[in-house]
């Protein structure tokens, strides 16, 4: 199994969560900072499906390349951040022209414009996502054909994080050949409450190991809201196998909130 923990961020404002919070102040005087709004795995929707892998997707030689992206979708009224920053995410996605594009945090429908339509990858995310509050601003784009996958709930979670639906991705997707892939996307909890954090990794942990799709790895990628030096963040490479830069013999990067001015505020 692979564990791909690079991920790029559009999280430049870390006060973000501070304006969340002011607004669901009044919510978060009735509802419990524990829990989750359905622990029951949600189907997918699968929008422009494409019909054949191209021949790169082949596991003789397998060459993949993935991107991990958390988009900060949120309402401009939340985050206050410039219009037109969806289509100018769509278009740097196609001049990247990755195989497997993840996105964390396309929380609205005009969040999931960032998603390139030019009909070269197929789009999967969760069903039932009717309202805000049902939403896991989860995508998964493929260039091979997505035949199968669920979305995986966590079964806690604190605020912030409590008013929406978090959780795990998961898409199985056919190569070339007719092997298959799991890929899961994974956004875990928000930076100030480990002990959930650690729960929802043990539930990620148990849904990939029993996954039994005939596939030939596991790749695991998305935003987990921890640094590669962080106990969390190794039970995870010890669970699931090496990470990426473990795997490439490369050093960590920046990840968020890598355009602050601020000293030290880079991290990976």
């Amino acid at each position: 199994m692979i564990e791909l923990l690079s991920q790029q961020s559009v999280h430049q404002f870390p006060g973000q969560y501070a304006r969340v919070a002011g607004a669901f102040a009044a919510l978060a005087l009735v509802i419990g900072v524990d829990g989750c709004a359905s622990s029951r795995p949600a189907p997918l929707l699968v929008e422009h499906q494409v019909m054949a892998a191209p021949a790169s997707c082949s596991y003789k030689g397998l060459s993949l390349k993935l991107v991990t992206y958390n988009i900060w979708g949120l309402p401009s009224w939340m985050t206050g951040a410039r219009p037109g920053r969806y289509p100018r995410i769509a278009r740097e996605l196609e001049r990247l022209d990755p195989d497997v594009i993840l996105l964390q945090e396309a929380w609205t429908a005009k969040a999931r414009r960032a998603a390139p339509d030019n009909g070269r990858w197929a789009l999967a995310r969760a069903a039932g996502q009717h309202t805000f509050f049902q939403q896991n601003g989860l995508v998964i784009l493929s260039k091979c054909p997505i035949v199968g996958g669920e979305f995986h709930p966590f079964s806690r979670a604190a605020f912030p994080d409590r008013f929406v639906n978090k959780g795990v991705l998961k898409v199985t997707i056919q190569l070339a050949k007719g092997q298959v892939l799991n890929v899961w996307n994974v956004h875990l909890q928000e930076g100030s409450s480990p002990e959930i954090r650690r729960s929802q990794v043990c539930e990620l942990v148990s849904w990939v190991q029993a996954a039994e799709d005939g596939q030939i790895a596991d790749l695991v990628g998305g935003d987990f809201n921890c640094t590669p030096e962080s106990p969390l963040c190794r039970e995870l490479a010890t669970a699931l196998g090496p990470t990426v830069q473990q795997l490439g013999g490369t050093d960590a990067f920046v990840t968020w909130d890598g355009l602050s001015a601020k000293r030290s505020a880079g991290r990976t």
